[in-house]
């Protein structure tokens, strides 16, 4: 009998063990919580900042890249600039590109779809 008396305990700590993980992950009070919420949300605060850091200085480089180019026209004179319009539209383009939102990666099901219409 007390073999199965120890089979029982086994089980029941195992069970114990679990519950006991669960109860350590949740905060203990109030507090313990909300610093763990504000510590994470500060956290996502320099993310945040990081990824307009980020899109400021593309932005700028290209803005910068732009002027360059438009004072390279305008030495170039009338003639080159009728030329030169094409060129202009594809580094306006590409500023609104630097500067708007990266677009949605697309899923494998639209990739699919998209072949098969292709194909037709």
């Amino acid at each position: 009998m007390a073999a199965k008396k120890k089979a029982t305990k086994r089980k029941t700590a195992k069970k114990k063990s679990a519950v006991a993980k669960l109860e350590a992950e949740l905060p203990k009070t109030v507090r313990a919580y909300t610093k763990e919420v504000r510590k994470q949300l500060g956290k996502l605060e320099k993310d945040v900042g990081k990824a307009r850091a980020q899109a400021s200085r593309r932005g700028t480089k290209v803005l910068r890249e732009a002027s360059e180019y438009v004072g390279r026209l305008e030495a170039r004179g009338e003639k080159e600039f009728r030329k030169g319009q094409s060129e202009a539209v594809k580094m306006l383009k590409k500023l609104e590109k630097a500067i708007g939102p990266k677009p949605k990666k697309k899923t494998a099901k639209k990739k699919a779809a998209k072949k098969k219409t292709t194909r037709r």
